[in-house]
């Protein structure tokens, strides 16, 4: 979350300056360019918006799925590995899903937004376009999206998650 806030805070500040060197470049003649490297620093900038509602959707994800395991769904031991698998139940990246299993009010804006974060966790953040023909169902070519109400409304479902999480019991082991 941490990390997430660091870009979304730098995301921000260089889109304030980007728009403020759009009003001065509209005072000057016309005519094409090369961007300053100072200028080129505040476009890389503002291209941290998306990893950070990335990072936002794996917070909320790794928050509800504490909750969800705190609360009695378990890891399963193979015996043929001996490892531990997480359970069936929480291998989901459907944060709607998983934040709905934690009995976690929400509103219809939130639940959009939950919507809107499992698309960033499983391909919007880490891929230019859907990993499979299901993910283009909402999605058309070439569009772009304000992340800027997902991520308000996100930060807003972690922070009573993680508050829920602060006061769970703590697990005997089993």
């Amino acid at each position: 979350m941490v990390a997430a806030e660091a870009l979304q805070r730098n995301a921000n500040n260089a889109e304030i300056e980007w728009v403020r060197k759009l009003l001065t470049w509209r005072t000057q003649p016309d005519g094409a360019r090369e961007l300053t490297a100072e200028e080129a620093a505040l476009v890389d900038a503002m291209g941290m918006g998306g990893p950070s509602v990335l990072l936002l959707g794996f917070a909320i994800e790794n928050a509800a799925k504490g909750i969800l395991s705190s609360s009695g769904t378990k890891t399963e031991n193979h015996a043929k590995t001996g490892l531990l698998r997480i359970a069936e139940a929480l291998h989901s990246h459907d944060l709607l899903s998983l934040v709905q299993a934690c009995d976690e009010p929400l509103d219809e804006a939130e639940s959009q937004a939950l919507s809107e974060l499992r698309d960033w966790v499983e391909w919007r953040g880490r891929y230019p376009i859907p990993i499979s023909y299901v993910g283009y169902a909402g999605v058309a070519y070439g569009q772009v999206q304000n992340s800027k109400p997902v991520y308000t409304a996100g930060r807003k479902i972690l922070q009573r998650l993680l508050e829920r999480l602060m006061r769970a019991p703590m697990s005997n082991g089993d």
